[in-house]
């Protein structure tokens, strides 16, 4: 048996082992951490790790940051910027934008 697994492999897969005191972050498992102790007593065991590294915006200001911005912004005449998770209302226009980008990649 494999899971806890969404419809597509392109969604998230597995849950959360550790890493409980950090918030969920977009395209990462997350649950509750009462899951390893109810898999493992029944019986299941971990197929493998999956892990997943946290980008700090002063990290993406690497010089392979600043190529990627500089392509997005000059060939593709996009933008990169933070979102503001406070603001709902552009909060809900950024994850439109997000979440076409998505479909479309």
């Amino acid at each position: 048996m494999r899971g806890p697994a969404n419809p597509t492999f392109n969604d998230v897969i597995g849950f959360l082992l550790e890493g409980f005191d950090s918030p969920p972050v977009i395209l990462s498992p997350y649950s509750n951490q009462y899951y390893l102790r109810l898999a493992e007593e029944y019986g299941l065991q971990k197929a493998k790790d999956l892990f997943a590294y946290q980008l700090q915006y002063s990290d993406y200001l690497s010089d392979k940051g600043a190529r990627l911005h500089f392509v997005i912004k000059k060939r593709l005449n996009g933008k990169v910027r933070k979102v503001d998770f406070k603001n709902k209302e552009t909060l809900a226009a950024d994850i439109a934008i997000i979440k076409e980008m998505y479909n479309i990649a």
